[in-house]
C-alpha cells in the first residue's frame, strides 16, 4: 500500500487521535486540523518514531469559526500544505446544556458537526485528485431507537430552523440530543451530495458509524452526577456486544480511509468494515440537496 496523506478533523482526542496514530503506524501522513495547537504538537511528538515514513503535520482549524475553516482550507488550495488523498470529517460535539452558538451565530452542534465540514470539503474539493476519498462521521443516533441505545431519533425540518433555531426552541437536554441526531443524519446527506455533485471528478464519499464508544467521553457535557454514574459503569458497557473499543473503531476507520478493498465505495454507510443500510429518512434525496444548497448559500 502506498503512503497516503489523510486530513483529519478532531485528531487530538478520542477516535480521531486513535485513528491518526493507527494511520501513522501504517506509514501514512496525517494532517491534523486542530483547534488547540499545543495538543497538535503533542500528537506530532507522540507519532514521531511510530513508523519510517509516516508522521503528523498540524494545521490550525477551529470548526466553530467559518473564517478559521476557510483559512485552513486555503493552506491546502494555495499549496502551502500538501494536497490530501483523504479527508476524514471526524470532529463533533454534543450540547445538552441549553442552546449554544458558534462565533458566526449558528447553533453550535450543526455549526461544528455539519457546516464546518461542508465548508472545508467544498473549498478543498477542487484540488482533490481522482480517487480521493471523503469520510463523514455518522452514528446510529441518525435513526434513534434501540439500535442507538434509546437515543432520541432526529426531527428533520427546514435547514434554516436547524441552523438558526428561534428563541422559543427547547433548551432541554433531550432537545440537545435531538439536535445531535439531526447533525448525524446530516452527515449522511453531505456524503450523498458529494457523490451526486462530484462523482465525475473521481471523488467518493462515505459515512462511517464508529458504534457506541463509551471510552470517548460521551458524558462530558452531562451533569457531574450523571458523569460519575456513567464512568462507573463504563467497564461493564464496553463488554456488551453493541459497544466498541476506541482502538477497534480506529482500525476500522483507518481501513476505510486507505484500504484498496474500499476503493470505489460510494455513498455507503459503513459499520466496522461492512456497509449496512442507513435509515429511510437518510435516503430522502431532496433533504440532502436542500441541506447542501443551504450550507453553500449561507453568508455568515
Amino acid at each position: 500500500m502506498n503512503s497516503r496523506r489523510i486530513a483529519i478533523t478532531g485528531a487530538t482526542s478520542g477516535l480521531g487521535k486513535a485513528t491518526a496514530l493507527e494511520l501513522v503506524r501504517q506509514n501514512h501522513v496525517v494532517i491534523a486540523l486542530v483547534r488547540d495547537a499545543a495538543k497538535g504538537s503533542e500528537l506530532a511528538e507522540e507519532a514521531a518514531g511510530l513508523s519510517t515514513n509516516g508522521g503528523v503535520e498540524v494545521v490550525d482549524c477551529d470548526l466553530a469559526s467559518l473564517s478559521s475553516v476557510s483559512a485552513a482550507a486555503s493552506k491546502f488550495t494555495s499549496g502551502s500544505v500538501g494536497r490530501p488523498d483523504v479527508i476524514v470529517c471526524n470532529a463533533g460535539l454534543q450540547v445538552v446544556d441549553g442552546v449554544k452558538q458558534s462565533v458566526d451565530g449558528v447553533e453550535l452542534t450543526m455549526a461544528v458537526n455539519v457546516l464546518a465540514h461542508h465548508r472545508l470539503c467544498s473549498e478543498m474539493i477542487g484540488i482533490l485528485e481522482p480517487g480521493a476519498r471523503i469520510i463523514f462521521l455518522g452514528s446510529e443516533t441518525h435513526r434513534g431507537g434501540l439500535s442507538a441505545w434509546g437515543f432520541p431519533a432526529p426531527k428533520w425540518t427546514k435547514p434554516d430552523d436547524l441552523f438558526f433555531p428561534g428563541p422559543d426552541v427547547s433548551k432541554s437536554s433531550q432537545a440537545g440530543r435531538v439536535r445531535y441526531a439531526n447533525s448525524k443524519l446530516a452527515t449522511i446527506y453531505l456524503a450523498t451530495e458529494v457523490n451526486r455533485r462530484f462523482a465525475d471528478n473521481g471523488i467518493t464519499a462515505n459515512t462511517f458509524d464508529p458504534g457506541l464508544m463509551p471510552e470517548t467521553g460521551l458524558d462530558r457535557e452531562y451533569p457531574a452526577m450523571v458523569q460519575k454514574l456513567y464512568r462507573a459503569v463504563i467497564p461493564l458497557i464496553v463488554r456488551m456486544p453493541e459497544a466498541r473499543r476506541v482502538v477497534d473503531s480506529a482500525r476500522a476507520l483507518a481501513w476505510l480511509a486507505v484500504s484498496d478493498d474500499a476503493a470505489g465505495w460510494t455513498d455507503k454507510y459503513v459499520s466496522g468494515t461492512k456497509p449496512r443500510p442507513p435509515s429511510e429518512l437518510s435516503q430522502v434525496s431532496e433533504n440532502a440537496k436542500q441541506l447542501w444548497e443551504f450550507c453553500t448559500a449561507l453568508d455568515v
